[in-house]
């Protein structure tokens, strides 16, 4: 969590702060975590809400040109 930063400000602490996260591979509430596994690009990924939002007002207004 964000707030373990903060908590933990120097590296030497944070780093034993992952260490045993690692090693507890458990969500708050006790239930194990998902492991990430890769998946094929055979497809484009969705795009996220910002995304769309940002592609939506370029096709509304093309002639503006703005860069983001």
């Amino acid at each position: 969590a964000l707030r373990e930063l903060f908590a933990h400000p120097t590296l030497s602490a944070l780093a034993a702060v992952l260490e045993h996260a690692q090693r507890n591979e458990h969500d708050q509430h006790g239930a194990p975590l998902a492991a990430i596994t890769p998946t094929g690009r055979e497809q484009a990924p969705p795009l996220s809400l910002a995304q769309q939002r940002l592609w939506f007002l370029a096709q509304l207004d093309a002639a503006a040109g703005a860069a983001y």
